[in-house]
């Protein structure tokens, strides 16, 4: 296991200093005002957004669930039930 580490930092290392530069395409690389750049600058933007936001629900999702788990394991801790709070 040890070796393959060793082995697969040096191919990392020597990838990362072997590398050439990475040119954009003559339509991305042209006109920065184009309409087809300013699409795809939107396209990511919205792609961000996109994922944040799913990745803000299930945190709080998960949020939602530990507060319930706490409320649950307390309310079992006094003797009561969920029901017997709500109605007192």
């Amino acid at each position: 296991m040890n070796r393959l580490r060793i082995i697969l930092v040096k191919a990392v290392f020597l990838i990362s200093v072997t590398a050439l530069p990475v040119h954009a395409c003559a339509v991305c690389g042209g006109d920065k005002d184009s309409d087809m750049v300013k699409g795809a600058l939107s396209g990511v933007v919205v792609m961000v957004v996109v994922t944040y936001g799913v990745l803000l629900c299930f945190a709080g999702m998960i949020a939602t669930f530990v507060v319930r788990a706490r409320r649950l394991a307390r309310a079992e801790a006094t003797g009561r039930s969920e029901g017997d709070s709500a109605s007192s």
